[in-house]
């Protein structure tokens, strides 16, 4: 198994990436690593991988435009290296839209889909893990677009989390079958035919952590706003806690003694526990790590990509299509 790294990019600089990549070669020797980016910041890994230099860094900032004006970046040299079968995936921690815009233009999507779909999992209250798609590669998506998104997120969640009959869910304005717009009630409709699907009606905003379900299947603008709605709410509450226990001699005390569950708290809904979010549709494994990911994030983003690789995910969610 080879993997490509891109290297640059991220807001934490190739110190990070490098690190990450040691972590995972301690564990797991038998991974080969391609690492793209500028040799002289990688000059600590060339014992153990293949370094491909390259003079171009794809900022956060880029956009899709950039893919072609940037042809020598880490980026697109590491997302080629995957179509020349060369490397058997990539892991990012750059631009997201030229992340995707370059996975669409040169590794294209499965055959008989019409949009790939960013998928993240995160945590639940009943200490379960839940998938969702799509978060951010499309402003709107048709009733045809989430029904193959519920195919996708079964046969992920069936694949990567070991689940027999992952529960699928639409994100909705509410519970009732008849619930929201004209595309929400014919995807409702379309998901609920499918066979082999355990399709569990929709699911409200509020319902998102409970635990409830497996997979939940939203448009791409929809599933972004959920997504930074949880991360800034559980950041609120993050703030009004360290507040209350900073508030007087007594509740300084109480935190004292509640320290290391509070710890275990914030740790069990950390993203950096979980990796990165997946292109979910195009041909190869994509890892899209988070601009701002340190060590421990990047750590488990190559994890993640070396799992999706092993397991061959994509074509066990091509199978479905």
């Amino acid at each position: 198994m080879n993997l490509a790294i891109d290297a640059m990019g991220g807001d934490g600089g190739s110190a990070v990436v490098v690190q990450a990549i040691k972590n995972v070669h301690s564990t797991h020797p038998d991974i080969r690593f391609t690492v793209f980016g500028n040799q002289e910041e990688l000059k600590d890994l060339t014992s153990f991988c293949t370094i491909v230099h390259t003079t171009q860094v794809m900022s956060m900032e880029e956009g899709p435009l950039a893919v072609r004006r940037k042809s020598d970046s880490s980026m697109i040299k590491a997302i080629e290296s995957v179509k020349q079968d060369q490397c058997d995936g990539i892991v990012s921690c750059g631009s997201t839209a030229a992340l995707l815009a370059a996975s669409l233009l040169i590794l294209r999507t499965f055959e008989n889909l019409e949009r790939p779909a960013l998928t993240i999992t995160f945590p639940t209250l009943k200490h379960t893990l839940c998938d969702m798609l799509d978060v951010g590669c499309n402003a709107e998506n048709s009733s045809e677009q989430l029904m193959q998104f519920a195919l996708m997120g079964h046969a992920y969640a069936k694949s990567v989390h070991n689940l027999e009959h992952p529960r699928i869910a639409l994100l909705n304005i509410g519970s009732e079958a008849k619930k929201g717009d004209p595309v929400h009630k014919d995807a409702f409709e379309k998901i609920k035919a499918l066979e082999h699907i355990n399709f569990v009606g929709n699911i409200e905003g509020r319902d998102l952590l409970n635990g409830d379900v497996d997979v939940i299947i939203t448009d791409g603008f929809s599933g972004n706003i959920a997504l930074k709605t949880i991360e800034g709410t559980i950041s609120a509450y993050s703030s009004l806690i360290k507040g209350v226990f900073k508030s007087s001699f007594v509740a300084k005390l109480c935190a004292l003694i509640l320290k290391t569950k509070l710890v275990d708290m914030k740790r069990y809904f950390d993203y950096r526990k979980y990796g990165g979010a997946i292109l979910a549709g195009i041909n190869r494994p994509v890892v899209k790590a988070h601009g701002s990911s340190d060590v421990e994030a990047f750590t488990n983003a190559i994890l993640l990509l070396h799992r999706l690789v092993d397991i061959e995910v994509v074509d066990r969610m091509k199978e479905l299509l």
